[in-house]
This record gives structure tokens, sequence and C-alpha cells, in this order.
């Protein structure tokens, strides 16, 4: 089963601001031809006559219509960060293009979906990508911080970004530039398992992978206890963040099988709930 078959078996359990449109299974305030039953009110010119309900006009001689509520669809904004870091390793960033097409799967369907890669800008992405499962392109230099996102992003929509969060930012700024306008946040960091524990020790060669630069610095138990905790600092300070705007924060490692990041974290985070 490809990734986004599996998230076609999942809805997005948060919830966009209605915004008008075709037809989906969030409702508008307004009146339209969906099948959900609303109220009656008295007939008015111009209204379909297929609506009115001629029983109660049989007993009262009062002409009165049938309501129903209006379909809409929510917008879904997915932005996969498309920076060299999220391919450190082949699990990684094969992890990012499952997570990605899982989200698009449980999106689909129920809301207007609109994916990007966020590189050195924000580049659509076709829906054709998700289910034929290509590859995704990891070469951005730019941090996510600092990608424009003028005029391509909308408000009132569910916007979910998928990064590991691994460059320099005021996690503030960046949670409330992230945040913009849209009804709900859901910010997903995704880290390789050396990433979040690493087993390396000795002289090592370390190179930035966004910028090509390297150093060979002696790594011990010291100074891995001293990135460890900066890198608890930084998903506590996100976390914080995401819990001030109203969004959310959730950590996951690639080193666990798409399946069960579903079933451990996204389910019991109410980010996608089983159809």
């Amino acid at each position: 089963m490809t990734s986004f078959a599996l998230g076609r078996g999942y809805r997005l359990a948060v919830e966009a601001q209605p915004v008008r449109g075709s037809a989906g299974d969030r409702f508008g305030k307004g009146t339209g031809s969906s099948m959900e039953f609303q109220e009656f009110r008295d007939y008015q010119a111009g209204d379909d006559l297929r609506h009115i309900d001629w029983r109660a006009y049989a007993r009262t001689e009062t002409l009165t219509t049938r309501l129903y509520r209006e379909e809409i669809a929510a917008t879904v904004e997915l932005l996969v960060d498309g920076s060299r870091s999220m391919a450190l390793s082949p699990a990684k960033q094969q992890r990012t293009q499952q997570l990605a097409a899982f989200l698009a799967g449980a999106a689909s369907g129920d809301a207007s979906l609109r994916a990007y890669s966020a590189s050195d800008a924000l580049i659509p992405l076709d829906a054709e990508l998700w289910q034929s499962e290509q590859e995704l392109r990891f070469d951005g230099e730019l941090p996510l911080s600092e990608v424009p996102f003028a005029g391509a992003l909308r408000a009132g929509t569910v916007r979910i970004v998928l990064s590991d969060f691994l460059f320099p930012s005021d996690a503030r700024a960046l949670v409330k530039r992230l945040r913009g306008r849209a009804h709900h946040l859901v910010l997903l960091q995704l880290l390789d398992q050396e990433e979040l524990d690493p087993s390396f020790r000795g002289n090592i060669r370390l190179e930035e992978v966004e910028t090509g630069s390297a150093r060979e610095l002696p790594i011990d138990d010291r100074a891995i206890r001293h990135y460890l905790d900066r890198l608890e600092r930084l998903g506590r300070s996100l976390a914080e963040e995401a819990q001030r705007a109203g969004a959310r924060f959730l950590q996951l490692s690639a080193g666990q099988p798409l399946e069960a990041l579903v079933r451990e974290v996204l389910v019991p985070a109410e980010v996608v709930a089983p159809r």
C-alpha cells in the first residue's frame, strides 16, 4: 500500500475556517443544495420549487421551503521543507516523502489541498506526485525561516509544516511567521535517529549539508550531552510558542515506520483520525 493510499483511510482531525467553494463535508452558515437538512422557512420568490413542502401546504395552505446547509470545502496547506537537511539520510528522506504523501491522502476528498515544497521559494507540488510516489527534491539552500511566502499562502486554512527546524531562528518569530493568517497550524518536526541520539564519537569531520562548510571536531560524551540539551531546548521553545499561538507541535523520529508514527503520534495527538 502506498503512503497516499494509507492516508485515504484517515481524515484530518483539525478543522479549517470554512471557505465557500466546492462540496465537502464541512458546512457553512449559508444555505445551498446539499442533502443536509437545516430548517424550514416561508417560500420566497426565486426559491427552488423542488424544495417546497407540499404536504405542509396541503395542511396550512402556506408555502414553506426546505433549507439545506451549504456544503463547503476547507483548504489544507501542506508545506514540506525542501532543504538538503531533510535528505540527511535515506531514512529521513523516505520518511519525509511518506509523511507528506500520507497527509495529502488524509486531506483528499474532504478538503482542497495546496501542497508546496518550501525550498528557495514555495514550489507547488502536483497532486499526481503523491499517488505516483515520485521522489521530492531536497536541494534548497534557504532555511524555512527565510523562504519567501508572499502571496502564496491563504487565510483561514489548516496549515501543516513538515520540517526538522534545525536552523538558527527565533522560535516566537518563526511560529508567528508560519501561522500567518491560517486558522490552524500544525508543526511536525521530523528528525533522523542520529539527530535524536548520535552514536558517533571521536575526531569527526562534520559537514553542514545546506552550505557545504565543514569542520573537524572532537566529539565525546560531553559534546553529545551539550548537543542534546540544545536540541531539547529547541523542541521545548517551539512547543511553547506553538501553544501560545494556538498551534500544535509534534516531534517525529524517522527511525519509526510510517504506520507507527501515524498510530502512536498523529492519531493520539488528534492530527488525524481513522475514517
